[in-house]
């Protein structure tokens, strides 16, 4: 399948190559072509939606595992701390060892916490640019296609009143 984009340069090219009518800015397409393309864009725009899906699919499954690092860690060090406090002798280094170590495993938590937040912010982000992206290109592609139909039904009016005109003749 070709990215929404590649069709809409086609078109665009399509639409440059065309020819004019007499006497008139209007061109004339085949309208069959121009259906194809657009459901050409149909089948490419849920890709992109699934994109997008499986982007936040990854974003919950890496903050959920970065939890998950988080609460191992919180439970090793508090695993180390309970040990250091058990040996009598060094009851005062232990609570002192003990402490270092949960802190340092709430300051690893919460910077895997926010390495965690500012990644997934960058990746909704990034989903929310391919989301506008492919909404613009949508909008632009139904802009093309309603122009070109109301050149058709234009030079379809112009031709038959034309029509009617040589008719009273």
């Amino acid at each position: 399948m070709k990215p929404v984009d590649e069709i809409l340069d086609e078109i665009e090219e399509y639409l440059d190559r065309s020819r004019t009518l007499p006497f008139s800015s209007k061109i004339s397409v085949n309208k069959e072509d121009l259906l194809n393309w657009v459901n050409e864009i149909r089948l490419n725009l849920p890709n992109e939606i699934l994109q997008a899906k499986r982007i936040v699919s990854d974003h919950d499954r890496i903050i959920k595992t970065a939890q998950n690092k988080a609460g191992e860690i919180e439970k090793i060090a508090h695993s180390q701390a309970e040990k250091l406090l058990m040996e009598h002798e060094i009851y005062r280094q232990a609570q002192s060892k003990g402490s270092e170590i949960v802190e340092e495993a709430k300051k690893m938590a919460r910077d895997i916490r926010i390495n965690a937040r500012v990644y997934a912010e960058e990746i909704m982000s990034k989903l929310e640019t391919v989301l506008k992206e492919a909404m613009i290109s949508y909008q632009k592609q139904d802009r093309l296609v309603e122009d070109c139909f109301s050149q058709l039904i234009s030079a379809l009016y112009e031709s038959k009143k034309n029509l009617n005109g040589e008719d009273a003749n």
